[in-house]
């Protein structure tokens, strides 16, 4: 939003303009990028104290299947956003929420993660050493099948309620992991996760992995209202 108006200077004497600057929103911001040939929105979070004179670390999140679509936004109503709303503190970060089209898969429109992401890296002061992946249940799988094919960029990855391939374990475990998982998930199979572990284990990688005892396929709520998750994903770093 642009804002002007007249300062009184030198000591009042004179009425001069003030030259229009913009000043950056902040909050969930809906943006949009051409993809596929269409206006597609996303959002991204910018926390209240954002300095664009300084380097900012950014999460880049992968929502559920339930929030597929194109309205842009019902991606911010699952997972981290709930959690930023209720502690926008602990989250000292810009978050990107691209969103997945009905009747895809995020390991089939990572188009709709890459033309957003290219976007904020080019408009916002992002620190390329801490740049983090992570989503929760379709966003779990796809923080494992499109995070193996871009471990160079993403400082940490943190998959919950998905699964992976355990072909994909040696490219994760050149990135430090945290996965989460229900013990008594019976949509996504605490295996899918427990066999990624091992997976990355086996190629040496840097992964932890927390089983909540309970049932039901939502580890994520739990998971990113923990404070100490959240800190610990915001002090990794690349190199």
């Amino acid at each position: 939003m642009a804002v002007g108006g007249c300062a009184l200077l030198d000591g009042g004497r004179h009425n001069l303009p003030v030259a229009h600057r913009y000043v950056e929103p902040t909050g969930f911001v809906t943006k949009t990028a051409r993809i596929d040939g269409h206006r597609r929105k996303y959002v991204l979070y910018i926390p209240a104290n954002y300095d664009p004179r300084k380097k900012w670390p950014l999460i880049v999140f992968l929502h559920g299947a339930s929030r597929r679509g194109s309205d842009g936004v019902e991606q911010t109503d699952q997972g981290m956003g709930p959690a930023i709303k209720a502690h926008p503190g602990r989250f000292p970060c810009l978050v990107l929420m691209p969103q997945c089209p009905r009747g895809k898969r995020w390991d089939t429109a990572s188009e709709y993660i890459d033309i957003p992401l290219d976007r904020t890296l080019h408009e916002y002061p992002v620190d390329l050493n801490r740049v983090y992946l992570t989503g929760c249940s379709m966003g779990g799988f796809g923080t494992f099948y499109y995070g193996s094919e871009r471990t160079n960029l993403y400082a940490a990855m943190m998959p919950i309620s998905g699964g992976g391939r355990v072909d994909q374990g040696p490219e994760l475990a050149h990135v430090p992991m945290w996965i989460f998982h229900n013990r008594g998930d019976r949509v996504v199979p605490v295996s899918r996760s427990r066999t990624m572990v091992k997976a990355i284990e086996h190629a040496h990688g840097d992964v932890r992995y927390t089983e909540f005892p309970v049932k039901g396929h939502d580890a994520w709520t739990r998971a990113y209202n923990d404070p100490h998750v959240i800190q610990w994903l915001l002090h990794q770093h690349k190199g």
